[in-house]
């Protein structure tokens, strides 16, 4: 008797976001092991393929995720229905999963797949809110920071994002969302819709470990050091690499002794170290392009890392997994706040403090924090530390594993009303 294939998950992504590859990967990942059969696309123009960097495509393939190529813009929502509808015949099933890219291709793809008799379920991933982060960038520059509300002038601006992404939302069979603030702020806009909780995986690859704390550090030739630990991108306003540059200059004229470490692309190292050249800082930093494979490693050389983004919604409603790293590695953490996900841990754990906005803290703060980075060097404290963090991450693999069952039972529900897109 011949087996009944499985239901399959199609992962669409956005060509552009290749730097986030090994997340995709680690999704994919979880929902094989929940029995989904996975694939990941990126699509994009041939033009775009020509002008794409080696470590683009490589990073692509190492991972994964197959390119295909189109002829033109155009032309990517039609491929997509094909592929939708082709995919969805060698099925008992197709969940698209569509994250930083048009939904509307794979809704195309759903209505062909119906003349088939076949089922394909649409579900539109959100990492984060268009509408407060163009009002996040458009205000940033602010005296008093990223406004948090649209003024009236800002207000039709602020709606349109809105009113777009709700017809998306509202078109397809269920939206993805990373944390549970940003279902609450969706289920305010519109409730002619289904939301799911799908948070990026832990990598649970990273943790402490002691002895590339010490082979890492004899190789960066840091000494005995503070080292403050960045990772991620310097283009990105909201990172505020440049108020972490002048912070870290500001602790070391405190006498805190620090040796700032840049995880960046390796794209952003001029610019990193353009910010970098603007401050007279009595020890260099360092501007490095690690791999999410040794990140743990270098994550276990640092003392202390500092997470400034600005409390704003923009900040609130996604999970960062950088402060997930720093976490998973032990490292202790200076924050502004800006993810409620774990500020409890955090600060209950003895493993965090909360500091201002601007970077700077009062001197009562300032015996609590030298504590904290002479802890960051205890390769015991960093040990309890990291384990903290599994624990209190734990219930993780429950939530991914509610939304592949949420996913499996889109197929018991009727098709949304038809979009022709």
């Amino acid at each position: 008797m011949a087996r009944k294939p499985k239901r399959t998950f199609l992962y669409m992504v956005s060509p552009e976001a290749w730097r986030h590859a090994h997340v995709y990967e680690r999704k994919m990942q979880v929902l094989a092991r929940y029995g989904w059969q996975t694939r990941c696309l990126a699509i994009m123009t041939r033009s775009d393929y020509a002008d794409a960097s080696e470590a683009c495509k490589s990073t692509w393939a190492r991972h994964g995720v197959r390119l295909v190529v189109v002829g033109s813009t155009r032309a990517r929502d039609w491929v997509t229905a094909r592929l939708v509808m082709l995919g969805s015949m060698s099925s008992s099933g197709v969940v698209v999963q569509v994250r930083r890219c048009s939904p509307w291709g794979a809704l195309r793809g759903r209505k062909l797949a119906r003349a088939f008799r076949r089922s394909v379920r649409v579900v539109y991933e959100m990492e984060g809110d268009r509408a407060y982060e163009d009002l996040y960038a458009s205000t940033y520059s602010l005296p008093d920071g990223p406004l948090d509300h649209p003024t009236d002038r800002q207000r039709e601006r602020f709606n349109a994002f809105v009113a777009a992404d709700s017809r998306q939302v509202e078109a397809v069979d269920a939206t993805a969302l990373v944390s549970q603030e940003h279902i609450r702020l969706w289920q305010q806009r519109t409730n002619e819709a289904t939301y799911l909780l799908c948070p990026d995986p832990i990598d649970t690859g990273i943790t402490f470990i002691n002895n590339s704390r010490m082979r890492i550090r004899e190789q960066l030739q840091v000494g005995s050091d503070c080292v403050v630990a960045y990772v991620g991108n310097v283009r990105c306003a909201w990172q505020r690499f440049p108020d972490l540059v002048r912070m870290v200059a500001w602790m070391q004229s405190r006498g805190y002794g620090t040796r700032l470490v840049c995880m960046v692309p390796r794209d952003d190292h001029a610019l990193a170290r353009e910010h970098l050249a603007s401050e007279d800082q009595r020890y260099p930093a360092i501007v490095l392009c690690v791999p999410p494979e040794t990140l743990g490693d270098y994550l276990s050389a640092c003392d202390i890392a500092v997470f400034p983004r600005h409390r704003h919604t923009m900040n609130t409603v996604v999970n960062s997994s950088k402060l997930q790293d720093y976490m998973a590695a032990g490292l202790p953490v200076l924050t502004t706040g800006a993810h409620a996900d774990y500020i409890d841990h955090l600060q209950s754990s003895g493993t965090g403090i909360v500091i201002p906005e601007t970077l700077r803290w009062p001197d009562e703060l300032d015996g609590a924090i030298r504590a904290l980075i002479q802890s960051g060097a205890d390769p015991a404290w960093r040990a309890a530390a990291a384990d903290g963090f599994r624990r209190c991450t734990a219930d993780q693999s429950a939530v991914l594993e509610a939304y592949s069952q949420a996913l499996g039972r889109l197929f018991a529900g009727r098709d949304r009303a038809q979009v022709d897109g």
